[in-house]
Parts: structure tokens; C-alpha cells; sequence
């Protein structure tokens, strides 16, 4: 089936880029490797399931998606096309090589806290220009992340938000079966803002700093918040409070606000988030 695939897209892509063999399925997307032969540079081709592309209104997928495309930042791999492969949507972005997150921490095990912060310098840069023009990421996990050698770079900006709102019956999720909808990643779920886990989900920069400070908590203990398992709504607890080793308690306190069960109790800005950053900064800085 995933040669099927690739020769679909490789029909609509044409000969100037040359689509690869599949390197990855999250059970949305499929990953390809691709060669763009007129400018000499690879990369990634994502398209949707074939088997749930029909729930997905392509045309208004594209229409979506459009203004994330239009950010631009030297920490944000991107996305340079988009079209459809015989009713089956795509996306192509610019490849960058390193290593996800998730396959960082799966190999060395948790990262310190230095090496966080400047994980969230990036992210507020990236997101903060982005929520100023009305594009939510989304979609933040570990996997959307890369540890390249230019540093953090963030993948996927809008796409999730852009993919929920083509859906052909609405953007709800089923919240009150506590299964995932066939057009969310396996592992998204852990990284979500509980206020998407709802009848009327609504994508807010909050809802990506809820996701921050998830990717955060998985970065520092090597799991996310609910576990690695757990796939079910219903089953999700927030903790009051949260407790790591060898981290300062300003930066506890920074995860914990961002991984607060209500919007309102979050940082309302990534300019917050920064501002919270600092506090240890500048105490350092004072002796």
C-alpha cells in the first residue's frame, strides 16, 4: 500500500521532485523522502491515511493551511507545497536533518533543564510571531520538534488546525466516547489541551502553551503528563501541582502554569511564558 501511495504522489508532484520511500506512519500521516531535482534539496512529503482521507474536504484543506505556510523563521522547517494525490491530501515541507525529541529523549533519557529553557526561548520566538497573525501550531509534541544543528527546529505549524477544520462532518472530537478521531495522531492526545478533548474544540495560543509545557514535562522525566499508554479521554487526570528532579522551582513553577487544566490559569502569551522564563535569568544575573 505505500507504494501505491508514493506512485500517487509522484504523479501529482511531477518529475522535478522525486518522492522516496515511506519513512513513517503515525496513523494520519504517511512520511515520505523526497528530492526536489530543480533546487537540489530534500524533502518531506506527509500525506493523509488513504483510508480517512475521504472524511477531509482537500480544497479547504489547503485553504486552511495557507497562512501557516506564509510564517517564516530560521527555527521553523518550511512549508513549501501542498495539493492533492487523487482526493488524498498533502503537504510537502523542507527536510532537516536531527533527530525528533521523542527519539532524543528514547535515547538518551530526560534532558536537563538548561537545555529546556532553551528549548522555550525558541518556541516563543517561533509561535509568538505566528498567534500575533491568528496560526496555531496545534499540534506540538515531540515528534514535531527536531534537535537539528541550528537548534530546535519546529515542524508541521497549523497543520493539525488546518486538517480538523477540512474535516467534511465538522471539527468536534468525540469526547464523550474517549476515542480518538480517525484524523488525530496515535500519540497527540497525550500533548493536547483538554479544553480540544470537547464537543467544540477551540485552537487559542493557549492551547499551544498547554502543549508546551506537556512537551516539557515529557522532556524532563522521559514520559508525557498521562503516561505513555493511555489513549482514552475519559481517563486523564490533571494534577494539582507537579514535582521533577534537579529542576529549579522557578522553571517548576513556569510547567506546572503551563499544564494548568483551565485556559485562564495559563500564560495568555508566549510573551508571558518568556517573561516567566526570565525570573531565573535575571537572579542570576543579580548574584
Amino acid at each position: 500500500m505505500a507504494g501505491d501511495l508514493r506512485d500517487l504522489l509522484q504523479r501529482a508532484l511531477g518529475s522535478d521532485l522525486h518522492v522516496g520511500e515511506q519513512e513513517a506512519d503515525n496513523g494520519t500521516w504517511r512520511s515520505f523522502h523526497a528530492r526536489d531535482t530543480r533546487l537540489d534539496v530534500d524533502d518531506t512529503v506527509k500525506a493523509l491515511a488513504p483510508e480517512i482521507a475521504a472524511d477531509v474536504d482537500a480544497a479547504r484543506f489547503w485553504r486552511n493551511i495557507r497562512g501557516a505556510a506564509a510564517v517564516e523563521h530560521r527555527n521553523l522547517v518550511p512549508i513549501v507545497g501542498a495539493g492533492e494525490a487523487e482526493g488524498i491530501p498533502y503537504f510537502v515541507s523542507r527536510r532537516v536533518a536531527g533527530d525528533s525529541l521523542r527519539d532524543l529523549v528514547a535515547a538518551y533519557g530526560p534532558r536537563a533543564e538548561d537545555e529546556c529553557r532553551d528549548l522555550v526561548r525558541v518556541l516563543c520566538q517561533v509561535l509568538g510571531p505566528a498567534h500575533a497573525r491568528g496560526i496555531i501550531h496545534g499540534g506540538i509534541t515531540p515528534e514535531t520538534i527536531i534537535a537539528a544543528r541550528e537548534g530546535p527546529m519546529v515542524t508541521d505549524l497549523g497543520v493539525f488546525p488546518a486538517l480538523m477544520r477540512s474535516r467534511r462532518d465538522g471539527i468536534a472530537l468525540p469526547a464523550a466516547s474517549g476515542e480518538l478521531p480517525p484524523l488525530m495522531p496515535h500519540d497527540s492526545l497525550l500533548y493536547l489541551a483538554p479544553e480540544l478533548l470537547t464537543a467544540d474544540p477551540q485552537f487559542t495560543p493557549r492551547t499551544d502553551i498547554y502543549a508546551l509545557g506537556a512537551v516539557l514535562f515529557a522532556l524532563l522525566t522521559g514520559t508525557p503528563p498521562h503516561g505513555e499508554n493511555d489513549q482514552s479521554v475519559g481517563a486523564l487526570v490533571w494534577p494539582e501541582s507537579y514535582r521533577f528532579r534537579y529542576v529549579s522551582s522557578e522553571f517548576t513553577r513556569l510547567v506546572t502554569r503551563c499544564l494548568a487544566r483551565e485556559p485562564a490559569e495559563r500564560m495568555e502569551t508566549m510573551d508571558d511564558v518568556r517573561a516567566a522564563l526570565d525570573v531565573r535569568d535575571e537572579r542570576y544575573v543579580v548574584g
